[in-house]
């Protein structure tokens, strides 16, 4: 037994999701394979914050991407809503950078600086600001940044409106299907072997996170980078202690509709090692508490991790490998997989259809990986 389709679609992760809901839309059929549930890896995993902040005085294209990707949210959660019925859970909450040490306050100015370079929108917060915008905040920080337009999605329900429109739409999907390698003639890829069948396919594309690296050698060819787990914290305080997605370093606490506050997260090189630790949760609820003492008192109402795929450089994979026909990446998007996802299913979608493309992916090429040589891949963790 064996699947024909117009595009196979290697990982059910939400850049998966939103791919296969995109090639719907253009009347392309395509069917998903995952090797366990759908949007049940990073995807569920991530607290859903849709942030794009400079970073550096000099950003690369990633910002722009990210940016661009942030204004198609309201729309397209509006959409989905409309087509599934599931609410995705965007909400605007606005987000607030802290700058709690003396080296924070100093390096402010050129932080603000920075986010203006690149047009987006900052106002610096007195303490006063702060004690308004979020009382319950530690006394002993003074100094902050708002970005008010920072928004966030529930990302189960958000990876599961994509998937159930892409469904509806007519995708299919093939769930417990592990796929064992490609089949090529000559330089095409023509489909893939599975656990259960053969499935063949005029474009493949590979969408597995932190998979797609031990995927692509079955090409013999290369995704470089590891997996970066992240250990995360769901708490729950009826009295909404937090209102903003507040962030400093890489702690984060993004509050829901009804008192939950998602603390995250850690990043540690450690495998795909499954399970939570002491070392990570301690970490993280220390931090929470620092900023916000009255969170002491909140209760703790679950824990998870996820396994980011983070490239050598930064930047995600997404196009073909130069002299492999019929064979796309759409991977590596690390921390930003969540807020990248509606524009890395459009520019697949376009160049699949050979449409001007809504954004410059070059710098995302897989060719590239010859640049990469001497990146330090040793194990690492913020925790220490």
């Amino acid at each position: 037994m064996s699947i024909q389709t117009e595009v196979l679609i290697v990982g059910g992760g939400v850049i998966g999701c939103a791919i296969a809901r995109e090639l719907a839309q253009e009347g392309i059929s395509s069917t998903i394979l995952e090797r366990g549930e759908p949007c049940r890896e990073a995807s569920w995993a991530a607290a859903g914050a849709l942030i794009a902040r400079a970073n550096e005085a000099e950003e690369g294209p990633l910002l722009a991407f990210k940016q661009q990707s942030l204004g198609m949210f309201e729309d397209l959660c509006s959409e989905l809503r409309e087509e599934t019925g599931i609410d995705s859970g965007f909400r605007k909450t606005g987000g607030i950078d802290l700058f709690p040490t003396e080296e924070d306050i100093a390096q402010s100015e050129e932080f603000l600086g920075w986010q203006r370079k690149y047009g987006i929108e900052v106002e610096r917060l007195s303490a006063s600001d702060l004690r308004r915008m979020e009382p319950n905040l530690t006394d002993e920080i003074e100094h902050g940044a708002l970005f008010p337009k920072f928004t966030q999605v529930r990302t189960p329900w958000f990876t599961r409106a994509l998937l159930t429109s892409a469904l509806k739409k007519g995708a299919k999907l093939e769930t417990h299907t592990e796929v064992l390698g490609f089949i090529t003639e000559g330089d095409r890829v023509v489909g893939v072997k599975t656990d259960r069948e053969e499935c063949f396919a005029d474009t493949v594309i590979l969408a597995a996170g932190p998979w797609s690296q031990a995927l692509s050698q079955l090409l013999g060819r290369e995704i470089p980078g590891v997996p970066v787990k992240g250990q995360i914290i769901l708490l729950n305080d009826r009295s909404r202690p937090v209102e903003h997605i507040v962030h400093y370093g890489k702690t984060y606490l993004t509050p829901r509709d009804e008192g939950r506050i998602v603390v995250g997260s850690t990043e540690e090189w450690v495998g795909f090692q499954r399970r939570n630790t002491l070392e990570g949760i301690a970490h993280l609820l220390t931090s929470a508490k620092g900023f916000f003492p009255c969170l002491d008192k909140s209760s703790v109402e679950d824990v998870w991790h996820g396994f980011r795929p983070l490239t050598l450089d930064g930047l995600p994979f997404i196009g073909p490998f130069e002299g492999l026909e019929g064979f796309l990446c759409a991977t590596g998007h690390y921390r930003s997989g969540i807020i990248l996802s509606p524009i890395t299913a459009r520019v697949v979608a376009e160049s699949m259809l050979g449409k001007p493309l809504s954004f410059d992916v070059s710098p995302f090429t897989p060719n590239r990986v010859h640049q990469m040589e001497g990146i330090d891949l040793s194990p690492r963790s913020d925790l220490h």
